[in-house]
């Protein structure tokens, strides 16, 4: 589970006249106090580095073996100090969730 700090700077604030987040303004709780599916400007950055580096990585190793422990290893030094908690792992949930998603859509787009 996240601890409430790292839970903090995981969401951001819904800023609803962005018209970028119509969508997630419309799918929102009314009675939540912070923005709920909003990701805060640290993760989008998070986001933003572990997607370089994988596009940077991808092809390279998508042949070799143990491809995803080599891509979460790139990644989590990459964005190393973005997310340091003593309590929980959320940085690592960060970056296997991420590489789940990212492979399967790789590999299903290759296999076309």
């Amino acid at each position: 589970m996240v601890c409430s700090k790292c839970a903090e700077g995981l969401a951001g604030l819904l800023n609803k006249a962005n018209f970028s987040r119509m969508f997630i303004a419309a799918k929102q709780y009314q009675d939540l106090p912070t923005g709920g599916l909003v990701p805060s400007s640290y993760l989008t950055e998070v986001r933003t580095l572990i997607e370089a580096e994988f596009l940077n990585n991808i092809e390279n190793i998508i042949y070799m073996s143990k491809v995803r422990s080599m891509l979460v290893t790139l990644m989590l030094s990459k964005i190393q100090g973005k997310f340091e908690c003593d309590f929980c792992n959320t940085l690592q949930f960060v970056v296997d969730f991420y590489i789940n998603i990212r492979l399967h859509h790789v590999l299903c787009v290759n296999r076309r």
